[in-house]
């Protein structure tokens, strides 16, 4: 049951012709209009004026019209049909609704309750008396008038741009993972971003920056000594617009630069680009690091004849390997054991200058080096005579039941036991996950044709966002 004050999970967006009937049904039920005026309203502005939303799954929760006006000479907007369904009020939302559209126009606000109590609930939320004539001036020149009540006065509320100055990062270490874990799984993401240890993991490559900030986990990229990008906020999905207009704040007012998003998922993506702060972006999809999506059971059992091929090499394995072998869940008692495996197994790669290669290895050792890890990650092996032949390390993003496999390696001269590691460790350690995600293929050829061969069941695509 929601609390009061409680904004339910939900997102700010602006209307599509499907949201219409519900647009109405929330019109009448707050403002018990005839048909033929909603109707016509809706026909005659939806086009060129906007209608905003928040939506909680498909349900439209709350709604507000914005007509683009001047007032002074400036850009403002007049508020027009603020309204929330009646079993959702006393939870803050019109005023978040109202917030969120100052941030995206970022000007000043304008309009003109019913007279009937309301006022105390707009001086309440920073709105002042603006004088009947100026209001019906601006509702004159911008042809309005139709949408106020006669000449009375209405309200205004300036725009103040949202505090950085106070925004203090930190690199993202061991210690910093228990302070940040829990901003990673609010809103929908599936991608392998979705959980801190991708970010760990690969540290000593782009160096990833946080601050945790308006119930916000914020995390920048920094590259040779620069801030060069960053991603999405990690926070309540009804809270990403607010917050991605902080962090393109911060980056414009702090930093001194433009706004970059690197790998944005594409629920995030879709989430911003309906709400229209992308606007002002370019965006384009980055294919070599769409992270690969398999079915949970599927990858468990490996049932199906497209998968018969991993089925005959773990069976292979288990022949060859009988009563010698075996899977156990590593902790960090055994981590001097798993250190000494993954240094054979970087020694031994053929491609040991790949500077790619060289920043994982060290944040594969810091992961295994830190009993923190164990706390928040899983860890298994399989051994053969005792000895450790291969190690795969992930999370569970636990909103969306998505495992995600960030390491995965096993002595290549044993036949099947890449196999035998991805199906022991998915049944050990993630026996009731949906779904598997086992990361991008960096375009390589061969770690595609690897991936494709377990026949994934979609793509998490990533975007790279840029403010223009």
């Amino acid at each position: 049951m929601q609390t009061k004050k409680q904004l339910p999970a939900g997102r700010f967006v602006f209307a599509e012709e499907k949201d219409f009937p519900q647009i109405k049904a929330l019109w009448q039920e707050a403002f018990n209009d005839e048909d033929e005026y909603v109707d016509g309203y809706l026909s005659e502005y939806y086009n060129d004026r906007r209608i905003f939303l928040f939506k909680s799954g498909d349900e439209v929760v709350s709604m507000a019209s914005l007509f683009l006006v001047e007032l002074d000479d400036k850009p403002a907007i007049y508020i027009y049909a603020l309204a929330t369904k009646n079993e959702y009020k006393s939870r803050g939302i019109a005023r978040k609704i109202l917030d969120i559209i100052q941030m995206i126009f970022e000007c000043k606000l304008i309009l003109q309750p019913e007279k009937n109590g309301v006022e105390k609930f707009y001086e309440k939320i920073g709105f002042s008396s603006l004088d009947s004539d100026r209001l019906y001036s601006v509702c004159e020149k911008f042809n309005i008038t139709d949408m106020t009540l006669g000449r009375f006065d209405g309200y205004e509320r300036a725009y103040r741009k949202p505090s950085v100055n106070d925004i203090k990062f930190s690199e993202l270490d061991a210690e910093s993972i228990d302070n940040t874990i829990s901003f990673f799984n609010l809103r929908k993401n599936k991608a392998c971003e979705s959980t801190p240890l991708c970010l760990y993991l690969y540290r000593h490559i782009y160096t990833p920056l946080y601050c945790v900030f308006n119930d916000a986990c914020f995390v920048l990229y920094k590259y040779n000594g620069k801030i060069v990008g960053a991603t999405l906020p990690y926070c309540d999905e009804n809270m990403l617009v607010e917050n991605f207009k902080i962090q393109e704040k911060y980056f414009n007012e702090i930093l001194k630069i433009n706004h970059k998003i690197y790998s944005c998922n594409c629920e995030g993506f879709e989430a911003l680009k309906s709400s229209g702060v992308l606007d002002n972006y370019d965006a384009e999809e980055h294919p070599i690091f769409k992270d690969y999506l398999y079915d949970g059971e599927s990858m468990r059992t490996l049932s199906g004849k497209k998968l018969s091929k991993k089925r005959n090499l773990i069976h292979q394995f288990e022949k060859n390997y009988e009563g010698r072998w075996e899977y156990s869940a590593l902790t960090f008692d055994d981590k001097n054991e798993t250190l000494e495996f993954v240094e054979k197994w970087y020694k031994d790669y053929p491609n040991k200058e790949d500077k790619f290669l060289i920043g994982e290895h060290k944040g594969l050792v810091d992961v295994i080096s830190h009993k923190e890890m164990y706390d928040f990650f899983k860890f298994g092996a399989i051994r053969i005579n005792g000895e450790i032949k291969a190690i795969s390390v992930g999370s569970l993003n636990k909103l969306d039941n998505v495992a995600i496999i960030d390491v995965e390696k096993a002595d290549p001269n044993i036949n099947g036991l890449y196999q035998i590691i991805n199906r022991e460790f998915l049944l050990h350690e993630f026996p009731k996950v949906d779904i598997v995600n086992r990361e991008d293929d960096v375009g390589e050829e061969n770690l595609r044709k690897a991936k494709m061969s377990y026949n994934p069941i979609g793509f998490e695509l990533k975007y790279n966002m840029t403010q223009k």
